[in-house]
Protein backbone atom coordinates (compact mmCIF):
# COMPACT_ATOMS: atom_id res chain seq x y z
CA UNK A 1 0.00 0.00 0.00
CA UNK A 2 2.98 2.43 0.79
CA UNK A 3 4.56 1.61 -1.97
CA UNK A 4 1.10 2.06 -4.32
CA UNK A 5 1.24 5.72 -3.17
CA UNK A 6 4.42 6.65 -5.85
CA UNK A 7 6.22 8.86 -2.66
CA UNK A 8 8.75 10.17 -4.77
CA UNK A 9 6.15 12.56 -6.37
CA UNK A 10 3.91 15.48 -5.24
CA UNK A 11 0.14 15.74 -5.92
CA UNK A 12 0.59 17.78 -8.59
CA UNK A 13 3.05 15.86 -10.46
CA UNK A 14 0.78 13.23 -10.35
CA UNK A 15 -1.94 14.72 -11.86
CA UNK A 16 0.40 16.24 -14.94
CA UNK A 17 2.10 12.76 -14.97
CA UNK A 18 -1.66 11.32 -15.42
CA UNK A 19 -3.05 13.48 -16.84
CA UNK A 20 -0.60 13.91 -20.39
CA UNK A 21 -0.54 10.18 -20.56
CA UNK A 22 -4.14 10.14 -20.65
CA UNK A 23 -3.52 13.02 -24.00
CA UNK A 24 -0.88 11.32 -25.59
CA UNK A 25 -2.83 8.76 -27.88
CA UNK A 26 -6.86 9.67 -27.58
CA UNK A 27 -7.53 6.93 -29.43
CA UNK A 28 -6.12 4.68 -27.64
CA UNK A 29 -8.60 2.83 -24.92
CA UNK A 30 -5.71 1.98 -22.44
CA UNK A 31 -4.39 5.57 -21.92
CA UNK A 32 -7.31 6.98 -21.75
CA UNK A 33 -9.40 4.68 -18.93
CA UNK A 34 -6.01 2.90 -17.08
CA UNK A 35 -4.16 6.63 -15.92
CA UNK A 36 -7.26 8.05 -14.62
CA UNK A 37 -8.12 4.93 -12.58
CA UNK A 38 -4.40 4.40 -11.59
CA UNK A 39 -4.76 7.86 -10.41
CA UNK A 40 -7.57 7.95 -8.10
CA UNK A 41 -6.10 4.83 -6.54
CA UNK A 42 -2.78 6.38 -6.35
CA UNK A 43 -4.61 8.70 -3.66
CA UNK A 44 -7.01 6.45 -1.93
CA UNK A 45 -3.74 4.89 -1.39
CA UNK A 46 -1.88 8.19 0.66
CA UNK A 47 -5.46 8.87 1.86
CA UNK A 48 -5.09 5.24 3.71
CA UNK A 49 -1.55 5.54 4.81
CA UNK A 50 -2.02 7.01 8.08
CA UNK A 51 -4.66 4.72 8.98
CA UNK A 52 -1.99 1.83 8.64
CA UNK A 53 0.87 3.44 10.69
CA UNK A 54 -0.20 2.18 14.30
CA UNK A 55 -0.90 -0.99 13.23
CA UNK A 56 2.27 -1.56 11.50
CA UNK A 57 4.60 0.25 14.49
CA UNK A 58 2.81 -2.50 17.06
CA UNK A 59 3.79 -5.05 14.78
CA UNK A 60 7.52 -4.02 15.45
CA UNK A 61 7.29 -5.89 18.87
CA UNK A 62 5.95 -8.79 17.73
CA UNK A 63 7.21 -12.46 18.85
CA UNK A 64 7.93 -13.38 15.98
CA UNK A 65 11.41 -12.84 13.87
CA UNK A 66 9.55 -13.04 10.61
CA UNK A 67 7.10 -10.20 11.42
CA UNK A 68 8.98 -7.73 13.24
CA UNK A 69 11.37 -7.90 10.05
CA UNK A 70 8.49 -7.58 7.69
CA UNK A 71 7.10 -4.61 9.95
CA UNK A 72 10.29 -2.47 9.78
CA UNK A 73 10.37 -2.68 5.88
CA UNK A 74 6.40 -1.62 6.01
CA UNK A 75 7.21 0.91 8.10
CA UNK A 76 10.04 2.72 6.68
CA UNK A 77 7.78 2.10 3.80
CA UNK A 78 4.87 4.34 5.22
CA UNK A 79 7.05 6.93 6.87
CA UNK A 80 8.17 8.04 2.80
CA UNK A 81 4.51 8.61 2.18
CA UNK A 82 3.98 12.33 2.08
CA UNK A 83 0.38 12.07 4.37
CA UNK A 84 2.44 10.16 6.80
CA UNK A 85 5.41 12.83 7.01
CA UNK A 86 3.72 14.22 10.74
CA UNK A 87 4.93 10.65 12.41
CA UNK A 88 8.56 10.14 10.19
CA UNK A 89 10.62 11.21 13.38
CA UNK A 90 8.82 9.08 15.26
CA UNK A 91 8.54 5.66 12.85
CA UNK A 92 12.59 6.71 11.98
CA UNK A 93 12.99 6.48 16.17
CA UNK A 94 11.07 3.13 16.29
CA UNK A 95 12.65 1.22 13.53
CA UNK A 96 16.33 2.57 14.74
CA UNK A 97 15.71 1.28 18.13
CA UNK A 98 15.01 -2.22 16.59
CA UNK A 99 18.22 -1.41 14.42
CA UNK A 100 20.12 -0.84 17.90
CA UNK A 101 18.33 -3.55 20.06
CA UNK A 102 16.70 -6.64 18.14
CA UNK A 103 18.05 -9.90 20.07
CA UNK A 104 19.97 -10.93 16.57
CA UNK A 105 22.35 -9.34 14.55
CA UNK A 106 20.64 -10.28 11.27
CA UNK A 107 16.71 -8.61 12.62
CA UNK A 108 19.72 -5.51 13.65
CA UNK A 109 21.24 -5.36 10.39
CA UNK A 110 18.00 -5.76 8.52
CA UNK A 111 16.77 -2.92 10.24
CA UNK A 112 19.80 -0.90 9.46
CA UNK A 113 19.41 -1.62 5.83
CA UNK A 114 15.33 0.09 6.19
CA UNK A 115 17.19 3.10 7.76
CA UNK A 116 19.35 3.55 4.76
CA UNK A 117 16.44 3.42 2.85
CA UNK A 118 14.93 6.47 3.86
CA UNK A 119 18.44 7.77 4.43
CA UNK A 120 18.32 8.06 8.02
CA UNK A 121 21.37 5.85 9.23
CA UNK A 122 22.65 7.28 12.53
CA UNK A 123 26.95 7.55 12.18
CA UNK A 124 27.31 5.50 16.00
CA UNK A 125 26.60 2.40 14.05
CA UNK A 126 29.54 2.67 12.82
CA UNK A 127 30.75 2.12 16.23
CA UNK A 128 28.48 -0.61 17.26
CA UNK A 129 29.53 -3.49 19.33
CA UNK A 130 28.63 -5.84 16.74
CA UNK A 131 31.09 -5.93 13.23
CA UNK A 132 28.42 -7.11 11.36
CA UNK A 133 26.22 -4.35 12.29
CA UNK A 134 29.16 -1.75 11.70
CA UNK A 135 30.04 -3.20 8.47
CA UNK A 136 26.20 -2.70 7.43
CA UNK A 137 26.74 0.67 8.61
CA UNK A 138 29.84 0.97 6.50
CA UNK A 139 28.24 -0.12 3.04
CA UNK A 140 24.74 2.39 4.09
CA UNK A 141 24.72 5.17 1.21
CA UNK A 142 23.97 7.26 4.11
CA UNK A 143 27.44 7.08 5.32
CA UNK A 144 28.94 6.29 2.18
CA UNK A 145 31.56 9.46 2.58
CA UNK A 146 31.95 9.39 6.18
CA UNK A 147 35.63 9.64 7.31
CA UNK A 148 35.33 6.62 9.46
CA UNK A 149 33.47 4.47 6.81
CA UNK A 150 36.89 3.25 6.08
CA UNK A 151 38.41 2.10 9.31
CA UNK A 152 35.10 0.38 10.24
CA UNK A 153 35.62 -2.09 7.61
CA UNK A 154 39.34 -2.46 7.57
CA UNK A 155 38.72 -3.40 11.70
CA UNK A 156 36.20 -5.57 11.09
CA UNK A 157 37.15 -7.86 8.49
CA UNK A 158 40.68 -8.01 9.44
CA UNK A 159 40.05 -9.34 13.10
CA UNK A 160 39.20 -13.16 12.94
CA UNK A 161 37.98 -13.33 16.65
CA UNK A 162 35.02 -10.92 15.17
CA UNK A 163 34.30 -12.67 11.94
CA UNK A 164 33.54 -15.40 13.62
CA UNK A 165 30.81 -14.06 15.04
CA UNK A 166 29.37 -13.16 11.78
CA UNK A 167 28.48 -17.17 11.95
CA UNK A 168 27.21 -17.53 15.39
CA UNK A 169 24.02 -16.19 15.26
CA UNK A 170 21.17 -19.00 13.79
CA UNK A 171 19.62 -17.86 10.45
CA UNK A 172 16.01 -17.87 11.29
CA UNK A 173 15.38 -14.83 9.46
CA UNK A 174 14.23 -14.80 5.34
CA UNK A 175 16.65 -12.21 4.03
CA UNK A 176 17.59 -11.20 0.38
CA UNK A 177 20.84 -10.70 1.03
CA UNK A 178 22.27 -13.84 2.43
CA UNK A 179 24.33 -13.05 5.51
CA UNK A 180 27.62 -12.69 6.23
CA UNK A 181 28.13 -13.22 2.27
CA UNK A 182 27.25 -9.78 1.60
CA UNK A 183 29.24 -8.27 4.29
CA UNK A 184 32.22 -10.27 3.12
CA UNK A 185 31.29 -9.51 -0.57
CA UNK A 186 31.61 -5.67 0.39
CA UNK A 187 34.86 -5.99 2.79
CA UNK A 188 36.62 -7.99 -0.30
CA UNK A 189 35.76 -5.19 -2.35
CA UNK A 190 37.48 -2.80 0.22
CA UNK A 191 40.27 -4.83 1.55
CA UNK A 192 42.28 -5.81 -1.38
CA UNK A 193 45.33 -7.07 0.07
CA UNK A 194 44.79 -10.85 1.05
CA UNK A 195 47.50 -11.12 3.84
CA UNK A 196 45.17 -8.36 5.11
CA UNK A 197 42.19 -10.42 5.01
CA UNK A 198 44.21 -13.64 5.86
CA UNK A 199 42.90 -13.71 9.86
CA UNK A 200 39.03 -14.22 8.45
CA UNK A 201 39.57 -16.47 5.39
CA UNK A 202 41.23 -18.76 7.61
CA UNK A 203 38.00 -18.65 10.21
CA UNK A 204 35.95 -18.68 7.20
CA UNK A 205 37.40 -21.64 6.22
CA UNK A 206 37.43 -23.77 9.19
CA UNK A 207 34.00 -22.65 10.21
CA UNK A 208 31.41 -25.32 10.18
CA UNK A 209 29.00 -25.92 6.90
CA UNK A 210 27.26 -22.83 7.24
CA UNK A 211 24.20 -21.41 4.41
CA UNK A 212 26.37 -19.32 2.86
CA UNK A 213 30.01 -20.85 3.28
CA UNK A 214 30.26 -21.94 -0.28
CA UNK A 215 29.91 -18.25 -1.61
CA UNK A 216 31.84 -16.93 1.04
CA UNK A 217 34.56 -18.99 0.37
CA UNK A 218 34.55 -17.90 -3.66
CA UNK A 219 34.86 -14.76 -3.14
CA UNK A 220 37.89 -15.53 -0.48
CA UNK A 221 39.49 -17.54 -3.35
CA UNK A 222 39.01 -14.99 -5.71
CA UNK A 223 40.95 -12.34 -3.75
CA UNK A 224 43.77 -15.40 -2.93
CA UNK A 225 44.25 -16.42 -6.38
CA UNK A 226 44.10 -13.13 -8.74
CA UNK A 227 45.87 -14.87 -11.17
CA UNK A 228 44.90 -18.34 -11.66
CA UNK A 229 46.81 -21.05 -10.38
CA UNK A 230 48.64 -23.87 -13.08
CA UNK A 231 49.98 -26.69 -12.22
CA UNK A 232 54.03 -25.74 -11.15
CA UNK A 233 53.47 -22.82 -9.97
CA UNK A 234 54.05 -21.69 -5.78
CA UNK A 235 51.89 -21.24 -3.38
CA UNK A 236 52.79 -18.25 -1.29
CA UNK A 237 52.56 -18.68 2.79
CA UNK A 238 49.04 -16.90 2.58
CA UNK A 239 47.74 -18.84 -0.09
CA UNK A 240 48.91 -22.60 1.84
CA UNK A 241 47.65 -21.08 5.16
CA UNK A 242 44.19 -20.51 3.69
CA UNK A 243 44.33 -23.77 2.05
CA UNK A 244 44.95 -25.68 4.68
CA UNK A 245 42.43 -24.19 6.41
CA UNK A 246 39.83 -25.47 4.27
CA UNK A 247 41.55 -29.03 3.75
CA UNK A 248 41.02 -29.53 7.50
CA UNK A 249 37.56 -28.83 7.38
CA UNK A 250 35.55 -31.56 6.88
CA UNK A 251 32.17 -30.57 7.05
CA UNK A 252 32.68 -29.03 3.28
CA UNK A 253 34.49 -32.22 1.70
CA UNK A 254 31.95 -34.64 3.02
CA UNK A 255 29.08 -35.71 0.92
CA UNK A 256 25.94 -34.46 3.44
CA UNK A 257 24.28 -32.24 2.83
CA UNK A 258 24.18 -32.90 -1.14
CA UNK A 259 26.05 -30.97 -3.73
CA UNK A 260 28.53 -29.23 -0.93
CA UNK A 261 31.99 -31.00 -2.15
CA UNK A 262 30.43 -30.44 -5.78
CA UNK A 263 29.95 -26.68 -5.27
CA UNK A 264 33.49 -26.04 -3.39
CA UNK A 265 34.71 -27.66 -6.59
CA UNK A 266 33.47 -25.28 -9.20
CA UNK A 267 34.60 -22.50 -6.66
CA UNK A 268 38.22 -23.95 -6.71
CA UNK A 269 38.40 -24.29 -10.33
CA UNK A 270 37.62 -20.97 -10.88
CA UNK A 271 41.12 -20.42 -9.80
CA UNK A 272 42.67 -23.34 -11.44
CA UNK A 273 42.84 -25.50 -8.05
CA UNK A 274 41.66 -28.89 -8.59
CA UNK A 275 38.74 -30.10 -6.91
CA UNK A 276 38.85 -33.29 -5.05
CA UNK A 277 40.98 -33.18 -1.65
CA UNK A 278 43.72 -35.24 -2.46
CA UNK A 279 44.92 -33.54 -5.25
CA UNK A 280 44.60 -30.06 -3.25
CA UNK A 281 46.46 -31.63 -0.62
CA UNK A 282 49.07 -32.52 -2.24
CA UNK A 283 49.45 -29.18 -4.21
CA UNK A 284 49.36 -27.34 -0.44
CA UNK A 285 52.12 -30.13 0.83
CA UNK A 286 54.48 -30.04 -1.92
Amino acid sequence: MAEGTEPERSDSELWSIYHNRRQRDPDEPWDIETPAWAYDAVMECRNIAPALVDPVLRCLSDGDPRTRVAATSAAAALCLVPTVSSRRAEIVNLVEDRARDAPTFHERAEALETLDHVDSVNRSFLFDRHPGVRLVAAFTSSLAHDPDNSSAVWHTVTDSERAAAWYSDSLTLPTTMGWPNHLLHQAVLRVTNFADLLPTAVVVAATSLHPTTIKDLELLLERAFPEVFSLGDSLNNEQRTFLRALLDNSSLWESVPSGVAQELGISLALVGLPADHASLSAIVSS
